[in-house]
């Protein structure tokens, strides 16, 4: 017992990770967000061009799974609030991540975040060299923040699309803005989760 809690071992780094996030689970490579259902790989690759980094996560195996893929940038942007769990986290607001989702507009550029707080943007060109973290796994959809029962909240579905404004009975109610994950966008009201024409 003495050597499973020793305070620099493996373990109690793990033990410490389930008892003060009980979104998360992890193993020695690989960290499951419980919230999304997204399981990730816990080191960053290297910076590499966006067809690199789509190759390296589709022939990636890591702990007997071989499905990696390079995340959409709606599952990317989860992963900055559990940035915590992955060791070396940069901070610098020179360091970038991959998505695969591409520019809708211009081919030659993909969509990726900033590491230092968060911020997508869709504007990266693909020759650039950004950082990789792959990931497997389906989206769960869940509430993002706020309140998405009775009150204002932003909800992400699980294949991208997102909804943000009011909610009643758990139900989209009121002004809000739905987001598909192509970009189409409507603004507007809703009743009982139907858009009012």
């Amino acid at each position: 017992m003495k050597a499973f809690f020793k305070p620099n071992g493996i373990r109690f780094l793990l033990v410490c990770l389930f008892l003060l996030s009980p979104n998360l689970r992890a193993d020695t490579l690989i960290v499951t967000d419980q919230k999304t259902g997204l399981k990730w790989i816990k080191e960053e690759v290297e910076a590499m061009t966006w067809s690199s980094a789509m190759n390296y996560c589709d022939t990636l195996q890591v702990s007997g799974y071989s499905d990696w893929r390079l995340p959409s940038i709606e599952e990317l942007k989860t992963s900055y609030a559990i940035r915590d769990t992955f060791p070396g986290f940069p901070d610098e607001d020179d360091a970038y991540y991959w998505s695969s989702t591409v520019n809708k507009d211009y081919a030659d550029y993909a969509h990726g975040m900033y590491a230092e707080g968060g911020y997508p943007f869709d504007d990266g060109h693909k020759d650039s060299r950004y950082l990789v973290r792959c990931v497997r796994n389906k989206l769960k959809a869940f509430c993002v923040s706020g309140n998405c029962k009775n009150g204002y909240g932003v909800f992400l579905f699980a294949n991208g699309d997102k909804y943000e404004g009011r909610w009643k009975n758990g139900k989209r109610h009121g002004y809000g803005v739905y987001t598909w994950s192509g970009g189409k966008q409507y603004q507007g009201e809703f009743r009982d989760n139907r858009r009012v024409k």
